[in-house]
């Protein structure tokens, strides 16, 4: 019996913690009605006073966790850009817009996942989903693409080397 009630217990713990991964109340529910399930096998084994004991460390410890798991699991949920995680707000002190920039026509870019014709291009250290104006070009990995504009979810891009040179200080310093 002493067996049955270390296992719902520790049963119910791991529950407890599977939802700061997994929210939505259900495996937090779970786990303490084993938890209190194992309380009352306590009590009917123990007796009243160890009973009492044991359900108070139970519920002590099972409180914890779920403030634990509820807290995390709220974090875990929060949704930001990817590659901007927790670098900007959507507003500063004054009230200034803070939001991540975006990229504009003409810009260049890095082919980071190959395009087939979707695929994931680097610009200014952000991964951004990306597919080729043309959907029989495949740009591999490494190929600096200019971009077109967005649709949908994507980046339209284009290959750029070859069609504009990338503007730079050194650019204008060959013909001297």
């Amino acid at each position: 019996m002493i067996i049955l009630i270390i296992i719902l217990f520790i049963f119910g713990l791991i529950a407890i913690l599977l939802e700061a991964v997994v929210p939505f109340g259900i495996s937090a529910i779970l786990g303490v009605g084993a938890i209190a399930f194992s309380g009352y096998l306590a009590f009917d084994h123990f007796g009243f006073a160890q009973g009492v004991i044991y359900c108070v460390i139970a519920a002590g410890i099972a409180g914890i966790l779920v403030r634990f798991a509820v807290k995390s699991g709220l974090s875990i949920m929060t949704l930001s850009p990817p590659g901007r995680a927790g670098k900007k707000g959507n507003r500063g002190a004054g009230g200034e817009s803070t939001e991540a920039a975006v990229p504009k026509r003409g810009e260049m870019a890095k082919v980071v996942q190959p395009l087939r014709p979707t695929g994931t291009i680097e610009w200014e250290g952000q991964r951004l989903p990306a597919r080729a104006s043309l959907p029989e070009f495949e740009y591999p990995v490494g190929t600096l693409v200019r971009i077109e504009g967005k649709d949908s979810i994507f980046w339209t891009v284009v290959e750029g080397a070859a069609e504009s040179p990338p503007a730079g200080p050194e650019a204008g310093t060959e013909g001297e």
